[in-house]
């Protein structure tokens, strides 16, 4: 930044400058003066009077250069004011944006380790994932070779019933004098119906026996049987089976639930289990 000269100093150059020019013009006057000693004394006052005119016109001059000087300097010194207090408020303002820097530096920096940690994480949970895909995998396949067995086991379960509800049918109704008309089977109709025997009864009357057979017989199964017996569509489609009233219905289980009874005795439908015949069946025409 260039050095300022003070407004004073600057005036006092200017005295000095007019004070060694009067004194010059003085001393030329002088010289002047002895040369033209002879000349009237009118004459030199005049001139002496031009020259101290002249000499007030030039310091006039003078002091008017040096006051626009002194504007000058005072204008220089106001920008110059200006220009550090503005170069004083950058200097604040980027000390403030290298102290948000900082700080900005500080914050990416966390941000960094907390999205490494995050991504560590991840990855951990992606090999939790795969595990859980791999255990996922093997459960499904056991749960389809286990549910396979179940099915099988349930077929051959299915078959134990039905054979042994057809031998405890076929030796009930010969120890009550029905004779079977045919061989005794399975028959799809709407569902299945487990077994079914044409027999005749003592008096001659020829009857379809029908057998629900299950595992465990409850209220449930055998509301269900009973309501079965009943849906016109069922039947419908026993008769398309050729397999026609009157019917002697039973319902067969390995274990049989102590309601049952009752309910099947107010129902008319048969129950049979591994001691025998627990409920007589009643005919339905």
């Amino acid at each position: 930044m260039p050095e300022t000269i003070p407004t004073a100093q600057v005036e006092e150059i200017a005295r000095q400058v007019f004070w060694e020019q009067i004194e010059t013009l003085r001393q030329d006057l002088l010289e002047e003066a002895r040369a033209q000693v002879q000349r009237s004394a009118e004459a030199q006052a005049n001139r002496v009077w031009e020259a101290i005119h002249a000499l007030t016109e030039a310091q006039t001059r003078t002091e008017k250069r040096v006051e626009e000087l002194a504007q000058a300097q005072a204008r220089t010194e106001e920008r110059l004011t200006r220009l550090e207090a503005a170069v004083e408020r950058l200097a604040e303002a980027q000390a403030r944006t290298e102290e948000r820097l900082t700080r900005l530096e500080a914050a990416v920096e966390r941000l960094a380790e907390a999205q490494a940690r995050t991504e560590e994480r991840l990855t951990r949970l992606e090999d939790v994932v795969e595990h859980l895909a791999e255990a996922q995998t093997r459960t499904e396949e056991a749960v389809a070779r286990l549910s396979r067995h179940v099915e099988h086991l349930s077929n051959l379960m299915g078959a134990d019933l039905e054979v042994d509800a057809e031998e405890l049918l076929v030796y009930v109704l010969k120890q009550k004098g029905y004779r079977p008309l045919g061989p005794a089977h399975p028959i799809a109709v709407d569902g299945e119906v487990d077994v079914a025997v044409p027999v005749e009864n003592p008096q001659g009357e020829r009857l379809w026996a029908l057998v629900e057979a299950k595992a465990r017989v409850r209220e449930k199964e055998l509301r269900q049987w009973a309501r079965r017996l009943k849906e016109a569509d069922f039947l419908q489609r026993l008769a398309e089976a050729r397999i026609e009233r009157p019917y002697l219905p039973y319902i067969f289980g390995l274990r049989i639930y102590p309601q049952v009874i009752e309910v099947a005795q107010d129902m008319g439908i048969g129950v049979l289990d591994s001691r025998g015949e627990r409920v007589v069946a009643s005919p339905m025409h």
